[in-house]
């Protein structure tokens, strides 16, 4: 019996250890279980709340750097007294141009919004860009483009902070290469042409223009106006001053509403507009075509041409040019296949379908001097629904070698 109950008071110790063992067991195992909930082990948990705390500090002081970078960098955000106070632009007479400031600024046509379009240019001030001159209205919808000027670096701000400008619609001006299309000539042929007049003018006897002339007097282009775009034009000539509208004509190179040739080789529009109206019984150089009509001259080949460039000379004045003369294009390589920009496109298209009073204006390309290597349909403005394109043909009937 007495080993029954030791053996019986040894069991109940042991079962009331076991016991206890369990519920330390049982009080720790829900404290492991969160711990696992948050990683495996308490480590993992403090390490994963340490990188997050990295990561957010690494985010802040980029922010920071940045924000210092863009107020160094931007007058916009520094402590500049006004957006519209504006440092001088290159080519004013504040400041005389320089090579680095040629290359830290860029020519841009933006189009303006429509509740804006009265003060365009307060507009344009206001996001720091410098005011060039209207491209102009080209269709129904009244869209109005104008091409400025601002600085390479504070366009990249705007791209990167939408800072008031994500309504509006930015085109970047870069100028392109343009050939003034004129036959060439040899020396000896050069010579020849320097003493003209109206005996010389083969092409009009071909044309059989003195049959016209004579029989049918009225016939001479009156009433019509003719905007020469080109590299300028010589209006004080004899042969071309009563034949002269300043009303039509601008200089998009120089931005003045005098069109007169500026540079030595600036020659080219004044001998087209000749062959157009030279005033015939004057006793000076030859006789024009169409010597009853009006030029205009809107000089813009004489200096960087851009998209906005080209389409606001092919828009200026459209409600009085009855044609466009435009004796230049792409390169004539046989190998340069080039068409208008955005804005030249519209140019054309609003103005062979508004122009002239709704009657459409009529636009004229030269087809090139290229010769046999060369084809005009590479070239987009000749070879475009909007345009009439013209070549040449020699006193024999037969194709010029440069045409």
């Amino acid at each position: 019996m007495e080993t029954e109950k030791g053996r019986g008071a040894v069991g109940d110790q042991v079962i009331k250890e076991e016991g206890e063992q369990q519920k330390q067991q049982e009080q720790q195992e829900p404290r492991q279980s969160r711990w696992m909930l948050l990683g495996n082990g308490s480590s993992n948990y403090y390490w994963t709340v340490g990188f997050c705390l990295v990561f957010l500090a690494l985010v802040m002081t980029g922010k920071a750097v940045q924000c210092a970078y863009e107020k160094a960098h931007h007058p916009v955000l520094s402590s500049s007294p006004s957006p519209t106070a504006l440092p001088a632009l290159p080519g004013s007479p504040a400041s005389p141009p320089t090579e680095e400031d040629s290359e830290s600024m860029m020519q841009i046509a933006v189009l303006v919004p429509r509740h804006m379009h009265d003060r365009a240019e307060e507009w344009l001030r206001e996001h720091e860009m410098n005011p060039i001159h209207s491209v102009g209205k080209f269709d129904e919808s009244e869209e109005l483009y104008y091409l400025a000027e601002m600085r390479r670096d504070h366009r990249d701000h705007l791209i990167k902070t939408k800072r008031g400008m994500d309504h509006a619609l930015h085109l970047i001006q870069e100028p392109k290469q343009r050939f003034k299309r004129t036959r060439l000539h040899s020396r000896e042929e050069q010579e020849f042409y320097s003493d003209p007049g109206y005996t010389l003018q083969w092409h009009w006897k071909i044309l059989g223009m003195e049959r016209i002339w004579e029989h049918q007097s009225d016939v001479t282009g009156k009433g019509v106006l003719i905007s020469l775009v080109d590299d300028g034009l010589d209006f004080t000539h004899p042969d071309l001053k009563d034949a002269f509208v300043a009303e039509a004509s601008y200089d998009f190179n120089a931005l003045t509403r005098d069109p007169l040739p500026k540079f030595a080789d600036d020659y080219h529009g004044t001998r087209c507009a000749s062959e157009i109206v030279a005033a015939p019984d004057n006793g000076y150089c030859g006789v024009g075509i169409a010597n009853g009509a009006q030029i205009a001259g809107v000089r813009m080949l004489s200096g960087p041409v851009t998209d906005a460039t080209e389409a606001a000379s092919l828009n200026y004045a459209k409600e009085m040019v009855d044609i466009y003369s435009n004796s230049w294009g792409p390169s004539d390589d046989g190998r340069t296949v080039e068409q208008p920009g955005l804005l030249v496109y519209k140019a054309l298209s609003s103005g062979a379908q508004y122009g002239r009073n709704g009657k459409g204006t009529i636009y004229v390309f030269a087809s090139g001097n290229g010769g046999p290597e060369d084809n005009c349909n590479y070239d987009g403005y000749a070879n475009n629904i909007y345009t009439l394109t013209i070549s040449a043909y020699s006193y024999s009937y037969a194709k010029p070698y440069y045409s």
